[in-house]
Formats: structure tokens, C-alpha cells, sequence
């Protein structure tokens, strides 16, 4: 049986690429899922599912590159401190939003 953290993870990560994949956005799932609409908005860039550090800083620097706005969703099976490092470290060098919500420990959810 999965998981049920995992099972969510699943779960968000199905419904960010669902559309994107219907509509033919560039989506790619390996170590890190990145989905690239090329539309300057963060709600149609997402880089999420990051199960590799060095996979995290490439996806973040593709958008950097790329001068678009993304969302990144850390999930469940992510390793949370490793993310935000990385995050923060790419936030400092150019930052024009970031906003950090719907953040739970895990350990609450029954």
C-alpha cells in the first residue's frame, strides 16, 4: 500500500502536468519535474518533485536563463532543508517575489 504522503505527492505533481501535457507544454519528469510554458508567469512554470539537489540548481537555472517566473513546490518527498538552500541562494542573486505558503509538518497530517 502507498504511502499516503506519498500518495499525495503523486497527486500534485498529476494535476501540475495534466494540462500541460494535453496542451503539449514542455514537461519534463527525471530528478526534478519542470514544466516550461515559456509564458512569463509563475503559476505556468513550475519546477517541483526535486528528488536531486544538483537537479533542483539546473532547473532553477533554466529558468533563470530563460528570464521567466516560476513557482517551485517543495513536496513531501523532497529533502526540505536542501531545497530551501537552494532556493535562497538562487532568491539572493535576483528576487522580485517570493512568497512561501500552505507549509505544514508533515508529522500533523493522520
Amino acid at each position: 500500500m502507498m504511502n499516503i504522503l506519498k500518495f499525495l505527492d503523486a497527486n500534485t505533481v498529476g494535476k501540475f502536468k495534466y494540462f500541460p501535457i494535453f496542451m503539449g507544454i514542455d514537461v519534463t519528469d527525471g530528478d526534478v519535474t519542470v514544466i516550461n510554458s515559456g509564458i512569463s508567469s509563475d503559476m505556468f512554470n513550475i519546477v517541483c518533485r526535486a528528488r536531486n539537489k544538483n537537479a533542483l540548481s539546473s532547473a532553477l537555472q533554466k529558468f533563470r536563463d530563460l528570464k521567466l517566473p516560476f513557482a517551485c513546490w517543495i513536496g513531501f518527498d523532497d529533502d526540505y532543508p536542501e531545497c530551501l538552500r537552494k532556493l535562497k541562494i538562487y532568491l539572493a542573486k535576483k528576487s522580485d517575489e517570493l512568497q512561501i505558503s500552505l507549509v505544514d509538518d508533515a508529522k500533523n497530517i493522520e
